[in-house]
């Protein structure tokens, strides 16, 4: 996987946001940072009902640093067919989780 490629701080993963933080029930994000400002940012579905639900949340509410301008370019490890993200801090960020599955991005300020 990419990640491992580009994580020399081996630093773990950790639940930023569940559903005591208004997520739905079985949804969770998870951050982790990689270097440079760089982070691993997954959203997590332990449901099994049998449809996509929407998650919502901020960057902010995942706990990314605000690098001044706040923007972060996010591309998405699993699926390269999916466009390129910009997202500020502030952004209210909606991702479809289908049940059982997992949506995984990095994201590092322009540029890098």
């Amino acid at each position: 996987m990419r990640i491992r490629l580009l994580d020399p701080l081996g630093i773990q993963g950790r639940r930023v946001l569940n559903e005591t933080d208004g997520l739905g029930k079985g949804d969770s994000v998870w951050v982790r940072e990689i270097v440079n400002e760089q982070y691993a940012l997954g959203v997590v579905s332990a449901r099994t009902d049998g449809t996509p639900r929407s998650v919502q949340f901020t960057l902010k509410q995942a706990g990314l640093k605000d690098i001044g301008n706040g923007l972060y370019t996010c591309v998405d490890l699993f699926d390269s067919s999916v466009p390129l993200e910009m997202w500020n801090m502030t952004d209210i960020i909606t991702l479809y989780v289908d049940p059982d599955s997992i949506i995984m991005y990095r994201c590092s300020p322009p540029g890098q």
